[in-house]
């Protein structure tokens, strides 16, 4: 037994189902109408409600679909291109030293499958990705880091700063020493300049 899928009419997919392995391709689904015609005449009556498709269905799909159309026009193209093989075999004279005729190409029918949403739907579906908490961690550990180096660079300019600033004061304190000096002295002449004076 292998998986099959049952669809709607649509081709939309519905739920899996098994099938025996030897069944491929794809078969109507039929719910039986009881009229009361088709009881008179003994005709039954039925209608196509979905479909079973014993065709691979890919991995990766968002709400998968199975596109009927294509895949029976596809069919009868292939069914089409092998009966005129078989023709061309059955005509082919193998001691005519002409070429074997080809079989044609066989066929992916898992092609038919394709996304029933839009690319923005699929989108609108898929998470958002979330950073992986590790790295998260590293990178905040990287910027404190370079904030702790900002800070040492920032603590070494002010502290140059205040060097500088302090050598500045020591350099004003000479100078004011000097001028005190140079006051007291003048002082003192001015005090013997008066003292010669009164004399």
């Amino acid at each position: 037994m292998k998986e099959a899928i049952i669809t709607d009419i649509n081709g939309l997919y519905i739920e899996p189902t098994l099938v025996a392995d030897s069944v491929t391709g794809v078969f109507p689904i039929e719910e039986s109408l009881n009229s009361e015609h088709s009881k008179q005449f003994a005709l039954p009556e039925s209608k196509i409600t979905g479909y079973t498709v014993a065709i691979p269905l890919p991995d990766g799909l968002y709400d998968p679909t199975f596109d009927l159309h294509r895949y029976e026009q596809a069919r009868k193209d292939y069914e089409k291109a092998y009966a005129d093989y078989q023709n061309q075999l059955s005509a082919y004279d193998p001691e005519s030293g002409e070429a074997a005729p080809e079989p044609p190409l066989s066929v992916d029918w898992s092609q038919f499958w394709r996304n029933g949403l839009t690319e923005e739907e699929i989108e609108a579906l898929r998470p958002i990705p979330q950073p992986d908490p590790t790295e998260t961690l590293g990178g905040q550990m990287v910027q404190r880091e370079l904030e702790a180096l900002e800070l040492r660079e920032q603590s070494v300019i002010l502290g140059t700063q205040m060097v500088e600033k302090e050598l500045q004061i020591l350099e004003l304190k000479g100078k004011n020493e000097a001028l005190d000096r140079t006051i007291a002295n003048l002082k003192l002449r001015l005090i013997e300049l008066e003292a010669k004076a009164n004399v």
